[in-house]
């Protein structure tokens, strides 16, 4: 198993307890709003073996971070996720992308532009 986040604190606490449960965990930092960061990711987990899951949590909120980092975190860094992992996951192989409820705390839907 392979878990990346931006933080080396939480991936060791992470680890820490999923190697306790029985699991073999290495672990990655990575920074999900970029995409040389993504990509460097999913070649990690295919150096690993056939990557039959592909979990996608990272996202802000406004109450975290302003607008211009949840765009690239939750919109262009989810779109790089799925492309990088797209390019890696095995036959079989499943993802799941954490949808972000920013987009539905606007009190207004967005326009297509």
């Amino acid at each position: 198993m392979l878990l990346g986040d931006i933080s080396e604190k939480a991936l060791a606490a992470a680890k820490e307890k999923l190697e306790y449960s029985g699991y073999a965990v290495e672990t990655m930092q990575v920074d999900a709003s970029d995409k040389a960061s993504i990509y460097a990711f999913a070649r990690k987990a295919a150096e690993l073996g056939p990557v039959m899951y592909f979990i996608n949590t990272a996202g802000a909120s406004p109450h975290q971070t302003n607008p211009q980092h949840i765009i690239d975190l939750d919109l262009v860094g989810s779109a790089h996720a799925l492309d990088a992992f797209g390019n890696v996951m095995a036959r079989g192989g499943a993802g799941i992308l954490i949808s972000s409820m920013t987009g539905y705390m606007l009190p207004e839907p967005l326009t297509a532009a």
